[in-house]
């Protein structure tokens, strides 16, 4: 009785461990998706926002009245899309001719301080979209943004093709940290959101001695990371059996009167 009792134990530790990483198999794909539909919306809404006649008249303008007019059309189409977008904290523009960016919300002070930081970078450096973790050391202050360069693409002229501006979108990090942290559990645990270069994005950046696995975010060039805590699950059914045995024993012990 006792082997069969082992046996029986063997088996359900193996059921018990499928079905652990079943679980967690499921959980990290429905995570993956909600990342990738949250920051594929964030890159539809740059593409929107860099691509058209008006943004190139905004860059480009003839005189100040365009710019002016521009800008009022950029500011009304930015306000839309945040507005429908939760992922989207704040929009900048930075431009190759160097005037002042345009700031979607100006009393934002983390954009601003980020924007400090990096304006030149942006101003004189021909960029490829991506999502990229910013900070700023001196002030303690980092932000997931994704940036997309816009490239003059209306007629052959001395523009063609070069980079005429950077926009660069502000993610909502307490709605992406939320996102991971729903996910987290016993069994699941040290999520981490990455890019192609194994950056910690967003996430838990605690060392961990153990390796990582990882998931693939679809169409954002980003992976998921993450452990599972399977000796935790262990540990939880060697309690049960080590209960279930205390009582099943003694009842197959009792001799009959």
């Amino acid at each position: 009785m006792a082997f069969f009792f082992f046996l029986l134990s063997t088996l359900s530790i193996r059921n018990a461990t499928a079905l652990s990483n079943q679980y967690a198999d499921n959980t990290l794909q429905k995570l993956s998706l909600s990342l990738s539909s949250t920051l594929q919306n964030v890159q539809s809404a740059a593409y929107q926002l860099s691509h058209g006649q008006n943004i190139e008249h905004y860059l480009l303008p003839e005189n100040d009245y365009e710019l002016f007019v521009q800008h009022q059309a950029l500011s009304s189409t930015t306000n839309a899309l945040v507005s429908s977008n939760s992922a989207i904290s704040d929009v900048i523009l930075f431009r190759s001719d160097k005037r002042v960016p345009f700031h979607y919300r100006s009393d934002n002070t983390t954009a601003v301080s980020i924007a400090n930081a990096y304006r030149i970078y942006f101003e004189q450096n021909r960029q490829t979209p991506s999502f990229q973790l910013l900070t700023v050391p001196e002030e303690n202050l980092s932000c997931l943004v994704y940036i997309q360069p816009i490239l003059y693409l209306t007629g052959h002229t001395s523009y063609w093709n070069q980079q005429i501006g950077c926009l660069l979108i502000f993610l909502n990090m307490n709605e992406l940290s939320d996102l991971l942290s729903s996910s987290t559990d016993d069994l699941i645990n040290h999520l981490q959101l990455t890019d192609a270069s194994g950056n910690v994005l967003l996430g838990d950046e605690t060392p961990l001695a153990e390796e990582m696995a990882s998931l693939p975010v679809v169409d954002t060039g980003l992976t998921l990371s993450y452990h599972l805590n399977l000796k935790s699950q262990f540990q939880k059914f060697s309690f049960i059996t080590l209960a279930a045995s205390s009582i099943f024993f003694p009842i197959l012990s009792t001799e009959p009167i």
